[in-house]
């Protein structure tokens, strides 16, 4: 993975990760990296505890308008399923870590087909409208912002919370990468959310 990930950005198909280069980025901060550890321990002895005792993987919120996976725990059996700030707190550190630092290169490599389709048909990327369903976190659609920030588009997800983390991402993204442009939107990211 991560070899495709550094031919990809060798062979220009997209950029270096936006916050490797970016040294004023949180993650660089000890502080926010030792919360963020904390964070994932106690969710992980929490999770743990729920898996091993097969206790009831009920939470607070309970609707038939969505899958069962987000009314109850046994997915992930994660703290409040997707449906609350914590679980969006600790969720991109969870899957780093789930995926041994592989997370944000396998999210990558859906800029490969996105970046040869606009290349082979010569496209401009800032008259095209794109939408990331199951957007989570929102921490991929940073990296598509960085690659094309003209790009309209739209973060969609069923967790208010997880929708809520990517508006927060993103803003972030914009702060720290194109702090001067106006990318449109109300927000001036270029980003709509639903």
């Amino acid at each position: 993975m991560f070899q495709q990930d550094l031919a990809a950005i060798k062979q220009g198909v997209y950029k270096l990760p936006w916050d490797m280069t970016t040294i004023s980025h949180r993650q660089y901060n000890p502080l926010f990296v030792l919360s963020k550890s904390a964070q994932f321990v106690a969710e992980g002895i929490a999770t743990l505890n729920r898996r091993m005792s097969e206790g009831s993987a009920d939470n607070w919120f309970q609707s038939n308008l969505y899958p069962k996976y987000y009314a109850d725990n046994t997915f992930h059996y994660q703290s409040d399923g997707w449906m609350s700030d914590r679980s969006a707190s600790v969720y991109e550190f969870s899957t780093e870590t789930l995926f041994f630092g592989r997370q944000d290169a396998m999210q990558r490599s859906a800029l490969l087909p996105l970046s040869q389709h606009i290349r082979e048909h010569g496209l401009d990327p800032g008259s095209m409208r794109v939408m990331e369903a199951c957007c989570g976190t929102g921490r991929f659609h940073t990296f598509l912002k960085d690659n094309f920030p003209s790009m309209s588009t739209i973060c969609a997800d069923l967790s208010p919370f997880y929708l809520a983390r990517a508006r927060a991402n993103v803003a972030y993204w914009k702060s720290q990468r194109a702090p001067a442009l106006d990318l449109g939107g109300m927000d001036g990211t270029g980003t709509e959310f639903m």
